[in-house]
């Protein structure tokens, strides 16, 4: 079962069990977006961003949604005295533009058709340009955000954009890149929360090929949200000892049983499922019985709620029963506690109180987890009817080249088909698998994945 979020994206992005969609049309190299509309997909995930727990070069410095670093030191200089390490610059150029214009120059400011939006900007004490974004109504597949003029991003590389915001609600980080001769694609790579003191967020991505990115802060929810000190910089890895890959399925078809748990097992591999315990032993989902089975086979069970609601919508006293309540009666058939949302949907109340009870998190960020990755927000790839063989190889070969962990996102196996995006086909799982196999990358499930990143820190 799935139901669409209103989330209304143009270009791809990677989404969990529902669908996101991308904001508005391209920003292109000269910054201009519009429209709406679209589908969602995932097919852009090969070019996603790194762990959640995102640090700058070297340190930890709490921003919101996890240790969000600045730069470390180092030792060097001479007679053994230690001096700071020098950051990358800033890629944004600094704002100019006059008191009275629409916009600063390089910033575009969009709200979709049927939002009741509004962009503003001033300057802060420092100098510094000030954006402001409020939704009041209107649309809810709509939405409201400010974009910097794309940059180019050389390949190969790690990035890391941050910014300071002061908001109510949440508000959605999204990267997009447009190779010289390419679709561009979006990635939802991030989320913030509510804040009325200025607070730093922040989050990595990698690059795998050359291309003009931008980031939007995209406020799709009545509320408002204020941003300053834009920065984007490249950033040292933060790789892991060696690369891994995961495996994983949400929903519990049957077809995790029937299909995907012996194909993985006949190449040496297992997975991990997410299940949604008031829906096994309903067509076409899992028995109870086939659940345990594929734990005693060595695979990992997981918690995706007690019905699958959008997660925000649920009163906070029964986000009890969606959350705890899951965890304890798929405990019993096996699970080792770890959580995915329902269409990757939270926000701060739901997160505040998920890492009370969950070992782990797994969101519809997308991206690569590295070293600095934070355990209730790990990163993934998500596979669609839209997602291409090429774009998981590619994904698959980024995790090689960076030694870092990618979790690739499944749903059901079995024949696709125009109104179900989240089937994908047996051969193209298949043809997944061999590639893999043959990748170099050490295939775990995600609650091992997350244990060997953790004794390597």
């Amino acid at each position: 079962m799935k139901t669409l979020l209103p989330l209304a994206l143009v270009g791809i992005i990677i989404a969990t069990g529902c669908q996101d969609r991308a904001p508005g049309g391209d920003a292109g190299t000269g910054g201009s977006d519009g429209g709406t509309g679209g589908s969602d997909g995932g097919t852009g995930g090969s070019d996603g961003g790194t762990g959640g727990n995102d640090g700058g070069t070297g340190g930890n410095d709490g921003g919101s949604g996890g240790s969000d670093g600045g730069s470390g030191g180092s030792d060097g200089g001479s007679g053994g005295r230690e001096e700071p390490e020098v950051p990358f610059p800033n890629l944004i150029p600094p704002a100019t533009g006059q008191a009275g214009a629409t916009a600063p120059d390089g910033w575009t400011f969009l709200a979709d058709d049927g939002v009741l939006g509004m962009g503003e900007w001033s300057r802060d004490a420092d100098g510094s340009v000030v954006l402001y974004t409020e939704v009041s109504g209107g649309s809810p597949a709509g939405h409201a955000r400010w974009w910097f003029t794309p940059i180019r991003l050389t390949g190969g590389r790690f990035y890391e954009y941050a910014d300071e915001h002061r908001s109510y609600g949440k508000s959605r980080l999204i990267w997009s890149c447009q190779p010289e001769n390419g679709e561009r694609r979006f990635h939802y790579a991030w989320q913030t929360s509510s804040a009325s003191v200025w607070t730093r967020s922040s989050f990595r991505f990698y690059v795998p090929e050359t291309c003009d990115v931008t980031v939007m802060n995209v406020l799709d929810h009545p509320g408002y949200l204020e941003t300053r000190h834009h920065e984007l910089r490249e950033v040292a890895p933060a790789p892991l000892p060696r690369p891994l890959v995961s495996i994983a399925f949400d929903d519990g078809y049957a077809s995790s049983a029937t299909v995907a748990a012996p194909a993985l097992e006949a190449l040496g591999m297992h997975g991990s499922f997410y299940l949604v315990n008031g829906w096994l032993g309903r067509a076409p989902y899992l028995a109870a019985d086939a659940a345990a089975s594929l734990a005693r086979a060595g695979h990992e069970l997981g918690c995706h709620s007690a019905s699958h609601p959008v997660m925000p919508d649920v009163p906070a006293g029964q986000l009890r029963d969606e959350i705890e309540g899951c965890l304890r009666q798929v405990e019993r058939l096996g699970a080792s506690g770890g959580l995915a949302y329902p269409f990757g949907e939270f926000d701060e109340v739901v997160e505040t109180y998920a890492k009370t009870q969950a070992r782990y998190i797994r969101t519809s960020l997308s991206g690569l987890n590295d070293a600095t990755v934070d355990p209730s927000r790990i990163r993934i790839l998500a596979v669609t009817t839209e997602t291409t063989t090429a774009e998981i190889e590619q994904a698959i070969d980024s995790a090689a080249a960076t030694s870092t962990w990618l979790v690739l996102l499944f749903h059901d196996l079995g024949t696709p088909n125009e109104s179900d995006p989240y089937t994908t086909d047996r051969g193209q799982f298949d043809e997944v698998l061999r590639y893999l196999a043959s990748s170099g990358n050490q295939v775990l499930p995600v609650g091992e994945a997350l244990d060997e990143v953790a004794r390597a820190r």
